[in-house]
């Protein structure tokens, strides 16, 4: 986890936790692959959280080899301890000593992790608390909208950068991009490093427009591995947007606004488009 733009980031992923960093050699390369599940649940069932566990070993500086079949533990928060669901389970913690200490060092961390999804059935108040503080004509951050949703984390070079992606809150808007700010979050303070386009309606894909060579790099990795994501928040968003502008009044888009608006005058929403095509089929049909 880290902080970025006063923001809590947290992919919400699986990690490792590695032998060496519980006192034993540093040439050890053994470790353990943490994989939280996360249910939908009250307040008063957070306190445990189940965990596959699986062998792994360091491979580089941005990924884990993993191995063997997962065995199930379940993780008490409050108490900071950990227990086997079955015999096999059991042998796994017996052959792994070290690793209730680690997890003790990960508690706060995975209860944060928790909290944030149970949080995230909340698909409609953020949203809408996030498109109000909209300005026209700016691209809102997804995290923006669905703050409790997890971040698109990429380690790259040794680095954790943040895929921040934005989208575009005019309902009328008819763009067809995917943008994607990235982030290096492992410096004291985060560091843009740059941006990415891609347009989706082309029949053949084109390649994405980066500002930064190191911008393209991010973008063929996030792109491969997290491709149905991007595109899925963006359909979220989008929908969002359509949904927020049937509820609320054109008139409310502009302070001031009068009831009424001429179909020829500027639409009140910032697009730069005649009302009468844009936002006027929206509210004709409230």
């Amino acid at each position: 986890m880290a902080s970025g733009k006063e923001r809590v980031l947290d992919s919400g992923g699986p990690f490792a936790v590695w032998a060496a960093d519980e006192g034993r050699s540093s040439a050890c390369q053994h470790g353990v692959w943490i994989d939280p599940r996360y249910a939908a649940r009250s307040e008063a069932l957070l306190d445990e959280l189940t965990l596959l566990l699986r062998d792994a070993e360091r491979d580089g500086q941005d990924a884990a080899s993993v191995f063997g079949e997962p065995v199930t533990v379940t993780l008490t928060l409050s108490k900071a301890s950990v227990s086997a669901r079955d015999e096999r389970a059991q042998q796994f913690l017996d052959e792994h000593a070290w690793l209730g200490a680690s997890l003790e060092l990960h508690v706060d961390r995975l209860r944060s992790t928790v909290r944030r999804a149970a949080a995230q059935s909340d698909r409609s108040a953020s949203v809408a608390a996030g498109l109000e503080k909209s300005a026209p004509g700016d691209l809102v951050p997804y995290g923006d909208l669905f703050p409790a949703d997890w971040d698109l984390l990429i380690q790259h070079g040794g680095h954790t950068y943040w895929a921040m992606d934005l989208h575009c809150p005019n309902p009328a808007c008819t763009c067809v991009e995917i943008v994607v700010n990235f982030e290096n979050v492992d410096a004291r303070e985060t560091r843009l490093v740059g941006e990415a386009r891609l347009a989706l309606d082309a029949r053949r894909p084109k390649d994405p427009r980066c500002s930064t060579p190191l911008a393209a790099e991010l973008f063929e990795k996030l792109w491969a591995r997290r491709r149905d994501e991007l595109e899925r928040r963006r359909a979220e968003v989008r929908a969002a947007v359509l949904r927020h502008a049937k509820r609320r009044p054109v008139t409310a888009a502009v302070e001031g606004t009068p009831p009424t608006i001429a179909r020829g005058a500027p639409c009140p929403c910032g697009s730069g488009k005649k009302y009468k095509r844009c936002c006027a089929p929206l509210t004709a049909s409230d």
